[in-house]
């Protein structure tokens, strides 16, 4: 993002936090001598408009409203000469209009997150549900048995399919795994599919397994293995379209933090990490979310929208801080006196 444009995008902010006032001011009779874009030394005026000059200054960052009276109940039309309901609602529509300011740049990286989810995701593949119903994305194979394990013992061999165990079936990276941990010393049926043959063989996973081998004795891989391409309801990308643009605008906010933290250190670590074990932490699958072409494209943009998002929520809260003279302040000073 340019300086340029973020200094147009700030600006802008301001002024229309300053209208707010401007609105509520007229609204409740009270008059204003001068809106100015910019603070003073005063450089052109560009015009009247409901009995108030508007100016143009020399120092562009912010704008500002004068009320007249504001300390002089005497002059006419004064705010000072209002009731302390009507000066607090003056003080009040500039910062509301800032955080409504604030949600209409938000509600694009919003909306953007959320058609990236709605135009499908790739999950990688552990296990995932698609409309309702668990997919079968992974067959696990028996690619050796070590000797003198129950495997060896009861004739399982290479090439073997496990299609399941005692009634339920494997469907996932790490089904059997996850299965067998646990029945230690237990018999259990597997069922088996070598080549045209469909066999039920008991096996009982041994206690004490000898180092670098499982409980069975098996080497098994997965066969198969696809990413299935997940529709997201719109409820769902909403709420992940949300999280999404939360985390981007986190993650854009504290890289300057990130990055002085790694170079304290004298080391750099990856941004970026896998994803994608099983619970047992032993299958590799991928590196989180991909998508669809219309998916990178949404989450571009939203990514963009969040960028831009950054600059005009910090200065939100700031803006809304109770620092002597600002509006915050100003509110509480008139609530308590």
């Amino acid at each position: 993002m340019s300086f340029g444009f973020l200094f147009v995008i700030l600006n802008l902010q301001k002024i229309i936090h300053e209208f707010g006032h401007f609105l509520a001011a007229k609204r409740l009779g009270i008059s204003v001598e001068e809106f100015g874009i910019g603070y003073p030394p005063y450089a052109a005026e560009i015009g009247w408009w409901y009995g108030t000059r508007f100016t143009f200054n020399y120092l562009l960052f912010g704008s500002f409203i004068t009320m007249a009276g504001e300390r002089d109940a005497d002059v006419p039309d004064s705010y000072a000469s209002k009731s302390k309901l009507a000066r607090l609602s003056v003080l009040v529509v500039g910062p509301i209009f800032s955080l409504v300011t604030m949600c209409i740049f938000v509600a694009p990286a919003i909306t953007f997150f959320t058609l990236a989810y709605l135009s499908g995701v790739h999950k990688p593949v552990t296990g995932i549900n698609i409309n309702g119903q668990e997919a079968t994305v992974a067959t696990t194979v028996i690619t050796e048995t070590m000797a003198d394990s129950p495997a060896d013992k009861v004739g399982l061999q290479p090439g073997d399919i496990v299609l399941g165990a005692d009634r339920i079936k494997f469907k996932h990276v790490g089904d059997l795994i996850a299965y067998v941990d646990g029945l230690e010393g237990q018999e259990i049926n597997l069922y088996i599919q070598r080549e045209n043959q469909l066999l039920q063989i008991p096996i009982t996973p041994r206690t004490l397994s000898p180092e670098g081998q499982g409980s069975l004795g098996v080497g098994i891989s997965y066969k198969g293995i696809k990413d299935e391409t997940l529709y997201y309801p719109l409820s769902t990308a909403l709420s992940k379209g949300i999280n999404s643009a939360v985390e981007q605008s986190w993650q854009i906010l504290s890289m300057p933090f990130v990055v002085l933290k790694q170079r304290i250190k004298g080391r750099s670590e990856a941004f970026l990490r896998p994803t994608g074990y099983t619970e047992n932490g032993l299958i590799y699958v991928g590196m989180g979310e991909s998508g669809t072409t219309l998916y990178f494209f949404f989450y571009f943009l939203g990514a963009m929208s969040a960028s831009i998002v950054i600059p005009i929520v910090v200065v939100t809260a700031i803006s809304l801080l109770p620092l002597p003279g600002w509006d915050t302040w100003r509110m509480l000073t008139l609530i308590f006196e």
